[in-house]
C-alpha cells in the first residue's frame, strides 16, 4: 500500500460518530483507495429475507445496513481480518446446520478470523447493539468488539491508516501484566487521542506523527502496534509506553519507498 500523508501526517478518520458509521467507514477507505466504493456490492432484499428466514430472526439494523451496502462484495475491505462476511458464505453456512449445531440465541455473520475460530456471531445484549463474539458450532465464545459497526471500523482502521505508516512497531502483552486498561492509561499520558470505536478490547488512536492499535482478548493475550511517519516518532511513542509498561518487543517493519 502505498503512504498516504495529508499536511505531513498519513490521514486519520475524521468520522461523526455512531449514527453516521456506515458512510464514515466507506469514506474514510475511500481516502486511501478511491477505487473501492465502486469495489462494493450489496445483498439483495431475497437474500436478506432468506437469511432472516434462516435464521428465525430479524436482522440487527447495523448488520442490516452493512449488509445492504457491501454484503456481497466489501472490495476488500476486511482482507487482513482473513474472514469471510459475504451473505452467501452465511446463507450456505445456516443451509448447512441444524438448529442444535448452531450458537443458541446468537445469530452467525461469518466464518473465521487468521484460522483462531469457525465463525462470527452476533449476540444480543440487554440494551444496545449486540456483540461481536467468536462461536463453533453450538459452543459460544467470548467478545471480540462491543458491536459490529466498532468492529468494521477497527479493521479498517488497521488495515488503512495505521497500516499507511511506514515505520510500525509490534509489542507482545503479557496477561495480568499489560491489561488494556493501563494500555489506555498510558496511552493517554503518551498524548495519544482514541478513536470512538475503541472498546473494553480494541483501542484505535493517533498522536502528533504517529498512531497506534492495541487489542487484548478475554484471556489476558494480546498485542499493541505502534505507527509512525518516520522512525524518530514511532521511537518517541513506542519508547513512552515501553517506560510506563516494560512491553516485549517483538519485530519493527520499516517500508522501503518504490
Amino acid at each position: 500500500m502505498k503512504f498516504h500523508q495529508q499536511a505531513g501526517r498519513v490521514y486519520r478518520f475524521g468520522g461523526s460518530g455512531p449514527d453516521q458509521w456506515l458512510d464514515d467507514l466507506v469514506d474514510y477507505a475511500a481516502h486511501f483507495d478511491p477505487d473501492l466504493p465502486g469495489k462494493l456490492e450489496g445483498a439483495t432484499p431475497e437474500q436478506l429475507a432468506r437469511l432472516e428466514e434462516l435464521a428465525g430472526q430479524p436482522l440487527p439494523p447495523t448488520y442490516r445496513a452493512w449488509l445492504e451496502r457491501m454484503g456481497k462484495r466489501d472490495g476488500g475491505l476486511l482482507y487482513e481480518l482473513k474472514a469471510d462476511l459475504d451473505v452467501g458464505e452465511v446463507l450456505e453456512l445456516y443451509e448447512d446446520t441444524d438448529e442444535g449445531e448452531r450458537p443458541a440465541g446468537c445469530l452467525m455473520i461469518g466464518t473465521g478470523q487468521l484460522g483462531t475460530f469457525a465463525e462470527l456471531s452476533l449476540k444480543p445484549m440487554p440494551s444496545g447493539e449486540p456483540q461481536l463474539i467468536h462461536t463453533d458450532g453450538s459452543w459460544i465464545g467470548k467478545p471480540i468488539a462491543q458491536s459490529l459497526p466498532r468492529f468494521l471500523l477497527q479493521q479498517a482502521f488497521l488495515r488503512f491508516e495505521l497500516g499507511s505508516y511506514p515505520v510500525r512497531h509490534y509489542y507482545g502483552l503479557v496477561q495480568k501484566l499489560h491489561t488494556l486498561e493501563r494500555v489506555k492509561r498510558a496511552a493517554t499520558a503518551a498524548k495519544v487521542t482514541p478513536y470512538w470505536f475503541s472498546d473494553a478490547w480494541n483501542l484505535c488512536g493517533w498522536a502528533e506523527g504517529a498512531a497506534l492499535a492495541a487489542h487484548q482478548d478475554h484471556q489476558g493475550a494480546g498485542w499493541l502496534t505502534v505507527g509512525g511517519v518516520d522512525a524518530a516518532h514511532a521511537a518517541q511513542l513506542g519508547d513512552a509506553l515501553d517506560h510506563a509498561l516494560g512491553l516485549r518487543f517483538q519485530r519493527k517493519l520499516v517500508d522501503v519507498p518504490d
